[in-house]
């Protein structure tokens, strides 16, 4: 990633995320690790991974807990199904997947609650 894009992430980071940390991975990947809060009060620790072809693809969100068995919306390597692929483009930031992945956790906080998944659905 270039390093006026990368500047531009962190600066919005810092407004709309300040609790996200940018950590270097094995691999040489870049990943913000940080927590989201929903209306139900719980707190969830998250990591989004940038891919390769960044800004491309999305950045990839990982729930960093363990998810109740039977979750809804996980694809099989554990990344959390929060978009779909038409919703990205290449103008779109990692404040744009930190907030879906938020949203996503709403939905699972939801689901927890309620044994239904709010919010729009695709199968996968």
């Amino acid at each position: 990633m270039d390093e006026w894009r990368l500047s531009l992430e962190r600066r919005e980071m810092a407004k709309r995320f300040p609790r996200f940390q940018l950590k270097a991975m094995s691999g040489g990947f870049l990943a913000w690790h940080g927590s989201v809060s929903t209306i139900f009060g719980y707190n969830h620790n998250l990591t989004l991974v940038y891919p390769p072809d960044y800004p491309y693809s999305a950045p990839v969100a990982f729930a960093e807990e363990r998810l109740r068995p039977g979750t809804p919306h996980i694809y099989n390597n554990g990344a959390l199904c929060t978009h779909t692929p038409q919703e990205w483009d290449s103008n779109c930031t990692v404040v744009t997947a930190t907030g879906w992945a938020a949203a996503w956790f709403h939905a699972y906080d939801s689901w927890r609650h309620t044994g239904e998944w709010v919010g729009k659905e695709l199968q996968h």
